[in-house]
C-alpha cells in the first residue's frame, strides 16, 4: 500500500518534532518561572527594559515631556495626575 506524500511528511515532522516538544515546554515555562520571581524581588523604580531611566514629574520614561503634566484647564485629562 502507497503511502500518500502528506502522510509521509506528516509522519517526518512528527518524528522529528514530538520528541523534543517536552524541552521546548519546559524551557518556556522555567523562563516564565524565573521571570515571575525577578519581576517579585525587583525595585520599586528598577524598570525591566530601560536601564536609564530619565523619568521625573515632567518628563516620560521615554525621556518625552508628558502632556498632562500641566495643571492648567486647558488639557481634559489634567486632573488625571
Amino acid at each position: 500500500m502507497a503511502v500518500p506524500v502528506r502522510v509521509a511528511h506528516g509522519w517526518a515532522v512528527a518524528w522529528l518534532d514530538f520528541y523534543q516538544t517536552p524541552a521546548v515546554v519546559t524551557e518556556g515555562v522555567v523562563g516564565e518561572v524565573k521571570g515571575f520571581f525577578r519581576e517579585l524581588t525587583r525595585g520599586k523604580d528598577a524598570y525591566p527594559h530601560n536601564t536609564v531611566n530619565p523619568m521625573t514629574a515632567e518628563t516620560g520614561r521615554l525621556g518625552r515631556p508628558k502632556e498632562y503634566a500641566a495643571s492648567d484647564d486647558a488639557f481634559p485629562f489634567s486632573g488625571c495626575s
